[in-house]
């Protein structure tokens, strides 16, 4: 039977910050050959408990394994001992280096909690960008899990140097490194903990991941009148990741930004937090001309999510796709769904701490799969559900095309008329414009055809006109079942507001909009403390002792109560 429990860290913007520009090195000591030291850059040390060759170190009850080539996520072990005395001879030395100044108010060292290994004496030296000494000092732990509670500022270097073993005849163990103040909550801590991962495959909408949790803390800590407390310092979209202990391995779940939470006792808050892609809702995209030809999906979707400040990959099958045509001014959720939905991608956070372009899969197309669920490995009860059909699809292309505006409209009223006080000023528009003539102002900048960047030197009326102006020419495609039984009732999927459907494009989108909604079986299963997530391939036993070849659109998981995913496919049946 599976053992499972959550781990809920909320995450110091300082610490995230911190480990995500470290770059960790090797100095002395020799490593194990499954050792990786990289481990050590995660955000949760691993507690594999791994069978090694050091006096009275395991007991032989079939607890420990012996650990493979690789994958063995037990951070940083060193090859050289120590002593009978527990002195190491030379003390093993792993350094940390980062690229820009950082400061903590402490650090948190993971040794070997499984096995109650631990360095009792470990010198801790911060380096400045010249690598002089901002301070040393030498510890003594006295636990697999310790706080150097030791402020420190404008540091560009860590040096651990490993002095002692607590137990004889030991190998230097660091499992993980914490480099500022984070709060751990697991096991009994986690009192619910409800997941729910979602794609659109088409991408005419970006779900967005969500995370409801209720948590423990026995110290009192969510106390809101409590200014020291948890409660007290939390902030929106503070970030959140969450983890899974599966049988002793750690499964990472996922990066959240908190929306909204509740004390509900000093002991008990309430929490709701979104992936990344509910931060993009709120950052704006001041949208332009996209050129055909030029632009591609790789350029414009990295430029975008770059300058929001968000962290991003996009698969190498998507990154040349052209997108062209305009789009408004709008936000950058809104903006990578209409990029998504031209190029055959779909974004997901699920499983990362990043925004993932993924490209669309057709389930009739499968000839390899993430996983095989056969009927054993399902709960009881998976009803299959047959969608509507959709008899057609009609798409509705855009393309804008330069116009001048005739003497009529020009003497009948201006663009923009309005007083504005002496400064720089950006005036938008609901459609592009460009060409203009200004009267009271001298423009700045007029590089996006969404607004016009002006200066005003004295305070006044300003008025601007444009000679040209975009007028979107739309041209109606569609593609329709023609062998349909007499009768049968027409379902025809509309898109009208797709932008970057154009002449170019529109044939292929087309397409793909209607074979994927001849994917009409929908089947539920359950399953069991399982790594499968949305986006993954299935080849699932249904009724009938038939197959059904699919894609996970969405899943409902219970975290705090056994890992147990409610998992929704949609595909197509596999033929005899």
């Amino acid at each position: 039977m599976n053992h499972t429990s959550p781990i809920v860290i909320l995450v110091n913007q300082g610490a995230l910050t911190i480990k995500a520009d470290a770059s960790v090195l090797l100095q002395f000591g020799g490593m194990q050959s499954f050792g990786d030291i990289a481990d050590l850059e995660l955000n949760i040390a691993q507690i594999n408990p791994y069978a090694t060759y050091e006096p009275d170190y395991w007991l032989l009850d079939g607890n420990y394994k012996l650990a493979p080539a690789s994958g063995a996520h037990v951070g940083y072990m060193s090859t050289v001992m120590s002593g009978t005395n527990t002195n190491f001879t030379a003390g093993p030395e792993v350094r940390f280096y980062f690229t820009v100044n950082h400061s903590t108010t402490g650090l948190k060292l993971y040794f070997s909690e499984f096995s109650g290994d631990w360095t009792d004496s470990i010198t801790v030296t911060f380096r400045d960008a010249a690598e002089s000494v901002i301070r040393s000092d030498t510890y003594t732990p006295n636990a697999a899990t310790f706080e150097t509670n030791q402020a420190v500022s404008n540091f560009r270097r860590i040096d651990l140097i490993f002095n002692s073993t607590n137990k004889a005849q030991r190998y230097a163990r660091l499992t993980g490194i914490d480099f500022d103040d984070l709060t751990i909550f697991s096991g009994s801590d986690v009192k619910e903990a409800r997941l729910i991962e979602q794609i659109d495959p088409l991408a005419i909408e970006l779900p967005i991941n969500t995370l409801d949790l209720k948590l423990f803390s026995a110290a009192g800590d969510f106390s809101i009148v409590n200014p020291a407390g948890i409660y007290a310092n939390l902030q929106y979209k503070e970030p959140l990741d969450v983890y899974e202990n599966i049988n002793n391995e750690i499964v990472y779940v996922g990066r959240f930004y908190l929306d909204t939470w509740e004390s509900l006792s000093e002991n008990l808050a309430e929490f709701h937090a979104s992936d990344a892609i509910g931060l993009l809702e709120k950052i704006p995209y001041l949208g332009g001309w996209l050129v055909s030809g030029i632009d591609t999906a790789g350029d414009v979707i990295g430029d975008m999510l770059t300058a929001a400040g968000i962290a991003y990959e996009i698969d190498a099958s998507l990154t040349d796709e052209i997108i062209d045509e305009w789009l408004p001014v709008t936000n950058v959720r809104d903006a990578l769904q209409q990029f998504c939905f031209a190029i055959g991608g779909y974004a997901t956070c699920a499983r990362s701490d990043v925004v993932q372009i993924l490209p669309f899969e057709l389930a009739s197309d499968l000839v390899a799969y993430d996983y095989t669920i056969t009927a054993t490995q399902k709960g009881l009860g998976q009803p299959v559900n047959l969608r509507p059909l959709v008899t057609g699809v009609e798409l509705l292309l855009h393309k804008l095309v330069s116009a001048p505006y005739t003497e009529d409209e020009l003497t009948a009223g201006k663009i923009y008329e309005a007083a504005l006080s002496a400064g720089n000023h950006r005036i938008f528009w609901d459609e592009p414009r460009q060409d203009y003539t200004i009267a009271g102002a001298t423009i700045v900048s007029e590089a996006n055809v969404n607004f016009l960047d002006i200066n005003v030197a004295t305070p006044g009326g300003v008025t601007i006109s444009a000679i040209f102006t975009e007028k979107d020419q739309t041209r109606l495609i569609e593609q329709h079942n023609g062998s349909l039984p007499a009768g049968t009732v027409e379902n025809v999927i509309v898109i009208n507001d797709a932008l970057t459907a154009t002449n170019n494009n529109g044939a292929t989108v087309l397409q793909r909009i209607y074979d994927y909604y001849q994917q009409r079986y929908l089947q539920k299963t359950k399953l069991f403390a399982h790594p499968i997530t949305v986006g993954n391939s299935v080849l699932i036993a249904t009724q009938s002792s038939r197959q059904i070849a699919g894609i996970v659109e969405k899943i409902s998981i219970d975290l705090a109560g056994g890992f147990v995913s409610d998992v929704e496919i949609i595909g197509v049946v596999v033929p005899l």
